[in-house]
């Protein structure tokens, strides 16, 4: 671990920012242990509070929130077939679940708290905060909209029964043309190339804005966490000279135009219904 996550790891420890839980499992001869990490000590073990990785993250909310946005614009525009209320509720509920208490336990403290699993904080788990929040905020939208929709459950089961009904056919399909083996052989294979997909649409945008902008926000609030923590003269030449200082010092006007974007992105596309709601209300 270098000068940067001894220091991060200082500020998280010291603040109550960071848990661990161990695992034990294996055998005798072969013991294996797993580890989950967490936003507080004090919960640790809460899976609320659990720190995910930017690729659980990414595709977790790619599964709960991309197929559901198309439902969303139809409702907003008057063009709802029944089935959209309920899915666009159950959607926005497990986005609120799972990713909502992460965003707010991370806010100004995940720049930190991920040192000790990154060795240095300014990669791996960076901007899974970021998805964290786009996804917490995206499912608060579909609840929004979901309340203003027809909720059926006939034409929800019909919609339901209709898509797998479609799965299966497709399956079948492939299974006469390309044969038992081949299709079950790709099936994996398509539904990682889905799972790709779908991070590229969560993952990209979070990295962008994580390493162009919102980390060297992050890292100066790490420094001010750090200033008011009890802090030697050790502790100060660590900070001189590491990538620490070099994130948390740097002022340039990408940080600021790219959180301007960022927040832009957040109320005129992820909250846009909330949005429109609220200036419809003046």
């Amino acid at each position: 671990m270098n000068s940067t996550g001894r220091l991060l790891s200082y500020v998280a420890i010291a603040s109550g920012w960071f848990g661990v839980a161990v695992k034990e499992g294996g055998s005798r001869s072969i013991p294996k242990r797993s580890y989950r990490y967490y936003y507080r000590r004090s919960m640790t073990g809460n899976w609320f509070a659990e720190i995910w990785s930017v690729p659980k993250s990414g595709v977790v909310a790619a599964i709960l929130a991309l197929p559901f946005v198309d439902m969303a614009r139809a409702v907003m525009k008057g063009q709802a077939h029944g089935h959209e209320g309920l899915l666009l509720l159950v959607a926005g509920l497990l986005l609120v679940t799972c990713f909502l208490p992460r965003a707010l336990l991370g806010r100004g403290t995940h720049f930190a708290a991920i040192a000790p699993i990154n060795r240095s904080g300014l990669s791996g788990y960076g901007c899974a905060h970021v998805i964290n929040v786009a996804a917490a905020l995206g499912g608060l939208s579909f609840l929004c909209v979901a309340l203003s929709a027809e909720w059926s459950v006939s034409a929800t089961a019909s919609y339901a029964a209709g898509f797998v009904s479609g799965q299966a056919h497709m399956i079948a399909h492939e299974a006469s043309v390309n044969g038992v083996l081949m299709t079950v052989a790709m099936t994996p294979v398509w539904v990682v190339l889905g799972c790709l997909f779908g991070m590229a649409w969560t993952v990209l945008p979070a990295a962008a804005f994580w390493f162009v902008s919102l980390r060297f926000m992050a890292a100066r609030s790490a420094k001010a966490k750090l200033e008011s923590l009890p802090f030697n003269s050790t502790q100060h030449a660590m900070y001189l000279g590491s990538d620490f200082e070099a994130v948390a010092e740097l002022r340039a006007p990408q940080v600021f135009f790219g959180y301007l974007v960022y927040l832009g992105i957040l109320l005129g596309i992820v909250l846009y219904p909330i949005t429109t709601a609220v200036v419809g209300a003046f």
